[in-house]
């Protein structure tokens, strides 16, 4: 798929005005995600340096994902139909957020 440069003059895709709304509504907690999921990969790769080729356990980083990630998810799960219906409405009012969303820039 070709993708092309943008260039500085490019109107943005999504008005200036809405886009830090937008922004925080789709991605709301995902940067909190993002390193829960982040140290579980860490710690799972640690594992498999010590224990190659044989591992014997990938339980204590698991229940620590558990415990962790559950305070964050909670704050994702009840936003994800909002983070949906933005898209969605922006899809239906935002020509060319529906072609960027179909098939890149």
């Amino acid at each position: 798929m070709y993708v092309r440069p943008l260039r500085s003059m490019d109107p943005p895709i999504i008005p200036g005005e809405r886009l830090e709304s937008f922004i925080n509504d789709v991605y709301h907690n995902f940067g909190e995600l993002h390193a829960h999921h982040r140290k579980l990969l860490d710690q799972l790769h640690e594992i498999q340096r010590e224990e190659h080729p044989i591992i014997r356990t990938i339980i204590a980083p698991l229940f620590d994902a558990a415990l962790n990630f559950r305070d964050s998810y909670m704050e994702y799960v009840p936003n994800y139909p909002i983070a949906a219906y933005r898209i969605d409405d922006e899809m239906a009012t935002n020509e060319k957020f529906k072609v960027f969303c179909e098939v890149g820039i």
